[in-house]
């Protein structure tokens, strides 16, 4: 029995070859050859990127908040964490927090009195 490794391709890769396949001027099955995958797979991620966009490909199993999302954390626990510290584990500026704390919209409850 013959046991193949299973390749790995970061999420870079798979979002550059997803949108070289969208291009007018190859095919998909000519991009996938060229890039040493199956079409198969190359369609396959062209389905996850057209259901998610941007959020396609996380990697290493992390769900990717938006850099709103994260401000909003960092304004939430500022009182027990410094502010510098959570933003370079969140990976976000300290400017960009300095500049839009703001809530993320559609993620906060209503406050009725």
């Amino acid at each position: 029995m013959i046991v193949q490794n299973r390749r790995k391709y970061d999420p870079d890769f798979k979002r550059k070859a997803v949108l070289l396949s969208l291009e007018a001027e190859r095919s998909a099955a000519q991009v996938a050859e060229n890039l040493g995958i199956s079409k198969e797979l190359l369609y396959r991620w062209r389905k996850e990127y057209r259901k998610r966009e941007e959020l396609a490909f996380p990697g290493h199993g992390h769900l990717q908040q938006s850099a709103q999302m994260r401000f909003f954390f960092v304004e939430n626990h500022r009182s027990s964490f410094p502010v510098k510290k959570m933003c370079h584990v969140l990976r976000v500026s300290q400017s960009g927090y300095y500049r839009d704390p703001s809530p993320p919209q559609g993620n906060h409850e209503s406050q009725a009195g």
